[in-house]
Formats: structure tokens, C-alpha cells, sequence
């Protein structure tokens, strides 16, 4: 394990209403082991609380460098790391075993960590922060495609519609657009199946989440200007 020399690692930690006693026993589990410092950025209330809140928080601390590496737990863990997986810089991974959560820091050098509270139990879930905070990027290779979803990140797509009287606009632009596009405009070569969006109707900014990795997922910036 990569050891932090001149001062104590931090690690940011956020949660939804049905994670709140995940997120009490996981942030003692690490301070306890490894002695790092948790900054709780979740709810302690068990009353409902929307996950892309603390999903938001947490991710804007890593980027900050407010913290190392961030934490998030919500039911399933999904919904929480779409969320922190929307600010730029973020590399979220979902995970319910230990073997995804090694490799996303080996190979996708992943800054964030998310997990279900009603899909692990806690002894996995400890299970599955071990491996985590062991994994340490390898570089090499892997650096090409981290390097590529830095520059989807940094780019964004123009597309245009047809806008007609009261702003009112014409038709939608597909996923299948979107890749023709893409190519065009940025080079990429993206699959259409692997964009997670609905078709999109309305002028301006849209984020189009693109599957690179079964556990990692960029996110696409998409501007819609009239025609």
C-alpha cells in the first residue's frame, strides 16, 4: 500500500438516508486501520435525503484536492456515483466485490469509490475498501484511455436544431446523431448502444453519459444551438 509521507491521507465520505449507518461504520473502519482522516459530506438523518447532494460534495472535494479519494454510498450505490460521475475530473467506480474495486485503481485509476448499503453487507462492503485503497495505478497503457476520457471531458459537442416561432424546436437528436457527430467533430469512435440518454429535444448544455468501461462511465458534453 502507497503510504502518505508528510501528511495523513483524507478521504471524503458521503452518503443518502439509507446509508447513514454504512457511512458511521465505514468511516470508523478507516480511521481505525489505516489512521486516515474521514470528512463526513453526507446526511446523519434517516430522513429522505437526495443522494446527488453528498454525490456532489464529495466529488468537488477530490477535484479541489480538498481530499485524496472519495467514498459515497447510497441503496445500490448507482445513483450516487452517476452523480459524483458528473463533475469533471471524476472517476467513479460502482463496485460489490472486492476484484473491480483493485482493478478500477490499477487500471482506471479511479478517485472515487461507490457501493449499495442494500446490496453488500458491511463486512463485504469493508471488503471492498480494502482493495480499493490498496489498488495504485499502474500507468503505462492504461494512461491512453485515462487521457481519453479527460479530452471527452474537455470537449464538447456542437449539434444543431430547428427552432421555430415562441422558441418552439423541431424533431430530437438521437444517440445515433450524437456518435455521427462525434466522429466528425472530435474523432471519437463512439458507440451509440454505450450512450445513456433520451433522446434530446431542447437548445443548450446536455451531458451524455458514455459506458468506457463496465464500471466506468464519462460523460459527454453535448451544446444544441439553433439551426
Amino acid at each position: 500500500m502507497k503510504i502518505m509521507r508528510g501528511r495523513k491521507m483524507k478521504i471524503g465520505i458521503g452518503n443518502d438516508h439509507v446509508a447513514v449507518e454504512y457511512k458511521k461504520e465505514i468511516k470508523k473502519y478507516i480511521e481505525e486501520k489505516y489512521g486516515y482522516e474521514v470528512i463526513n459530506y453526507g446526511t446523519d438523518s434517516t430522513e429522505r435525503f437526495n443522494y446527488p447532494i453528498s454525490g456532489e460534495a464529495v466529488a468537488n472535494a477530490v477535484v479541489s484536492g480538498e481530499v485524496d479519494k472519495g467514498i459515497v454510498i447510497c441503496g445500490t450505490g448507482v445513483g450516487i456515483s452517476l452523480a459524483a460521475n458528473k463533475v469533471n475530473g471524476i472517476r467513479c467506480v460502482t463496485c460489490s466485490e472486492p476484484y473491480s474495486a483493485l482493478l478500477s485503481r490499477q487500471h482506471n485509476n479511479t478517485n472515487m469509490l461507490a457501493f449499495g448499503a442494500r446490496v453488500v453487507g458491511i463486512e463485504l462492503a469493508k471488503m471492498i475498501v480494502d482493495a480499493w485503497l490498496s489498488g495504485e495505478y499502474e500507468g503505462g497503457r492504461h494512461q491512453v484511455r485515462i487521457d481519453m476520457l479527460k479530452e471527452i471531458e474537455e470537449k464538447q459537442l456542437v449539434l444543431k436544431m430547428k427552432v421555430g416561432e415562441g422558441g418552439r424546436t423541431f424533431g430530437s437528436i438521437s444517440t445515433k446523431e450524437i456518435a455521427a457527430e462525434a466522429k466528425k467533430q472530435l474523432g471519437y469512435d463512439l458507440d451509440k448502444k454505450k450512450m445513456h440518454c433520451e433522446p434530446i429535444k431542447n437548445l443548450g448544455f446536455h451531458d451524455v453519459a458514455i459506458k468506457v468501461h463496465p464500471q466506468v462511465t464519462a460523460t459527454l458534453r453535448v451544446k444544441v444551438e439553433e439551426k
